[in-house]
């Protein structure tokens, strides 16, 4: 996920019983890069409807602190603006641990990130969320 040519760190999140996938690196300054920039990365299976997301988004956000901080993935978070039929529980759970942590979704839907078929619409289900970007 990071280029050889910068350090960087991974850090360690303890998710409990959780199905949730997550990585947490920290890309660290040097010449070219004048702030640490901490990227999440987050999968989430499309078969776990009710996915809480609070606690790795909170996690994530107490260890970048005042550093941006970009969460990307693969949610698999159904909502209508997303080019899903109808909102879920997931949908809900993710837009509030992004909101209570300050991130805001960048992603434009506009422009889908699974295209469907005969039986299955464009969507969205891979999203981009930032905070403190002004900072890089």
């Amino acid at each position: 996920m990071v280029s050889n040519k910068c350090a960087f760190l991974e850090h360690t999140l303890a998710l409990g019983n959780s199905t949730l996938e997550a990585q947490l690196v920290e890309i660290v300054p040097n010449n070219w890069l004048k702030c640490r920039i901490f990227a999440l990365n987050v999968y989430s299976s499309p078969q776990n409807h009710k996915q809480a997301f609070s606690s790795v988004v909170a996690k994530a956000a107490t260890l970048a602190g005042k550093s941006p901080l970009i969460a990307i993935g693969d949610f698999n978070a159904p909502h209508p603006a997303w080019g899903y039929p109808k909102a879920t529980v997931k949908r809900k759970n993710l837009v509030k641990a992004m909101t209570d942590c300050s991130l805001e979704l960048v992603t434009d839907p506009q422009f889908p990130t699974r295209l469907g078929n005969s039986v299955s619409r464009d969507t969205t289900p891979d999203l981009a969320f930032i905070r403190n970007a002004g900072k890089v």
